[in-house]
């Protein structure tokens, strides 16, 4: 009859379910000094420039994002060590907190920001993730698509984060991060 529907009804799209994509920060320093012999105040103000840019990031990616912005193509002891202490001078200026291993300002703190990682330059190891993007990316799962099992909630989260595929370090990693209480 006319007023019933049709078996194989067209369902409209889902709603826009996606994060905008990860972009790595790209800056450049004008010296002629290895990283490692860079004036500290160079280098404050340079690992503060890449967390405002990248934040929640963790503090190896900061060191390689030093070495790309002296043009190295690696990331030794050394430049880790003076990216670890700009670090911990922007800490104590007030300008950047961490959580753990994990950078970031207060406004990043306070509202994380959750990014796609399908791109190619994207950091997509699992130990990368940061906790708080992690959570911040179930809780909007969770907001869009209500209470689900934990083992959904570990996949879609990890899909809302780019991620094709959830091996164990990834699906270990969000549920490492998310709240005992969640479903």
């Amino acid at each position: 009859t006319a007023s019933q529907p049709a078996t194989d009804a067209v369902l409209p799209p889902p709603p826009d379910f996606s994060a905008p994509a990860y972009v790595p920060s790209s800056f450049s320093v004008k010296v002629s000094v290895e990283p490692h012999e860079a004036p500290m105040h160079l280098l404050v103000d340079l690992v503060t420039r890449i967390v405002t840019a990248e934040g929640p990031i963790h503090r190896d990616l900061v060191a390689r994002r030093v070495s790309a912005a002296f043009g190295k193509v690696r990331t030794g002891g050394r430049i880790q060590g003076a990216s670890d202490k700009a670090l911990v001078a922007a800490i104590r200026s007030s300008s950047l907190e961490m959580d753990g291993d994990f950078a970031m300002t207060a406004v990043q703190r306070d509202d994380c920001p959750v990014r796609d990682r399908s791109a190619d330059n994207a950091p997509v190891k699992a130990d990368l993730l940061p906790p708080l993007e992690i959570r911040a990316a179930a809780a909007r799962v969770i907001t869009e698509s209500g209470e689900m099992q934990r083992e959904d909630l570990i996949v879609a989260t990890a899909r809302l984060l780019g991620f094709a595929k959830t091996g164990k370090d990834l699906r270990d990693r969000i549920d490492s991060a998310l709240p005992n209480e969640t479903v």
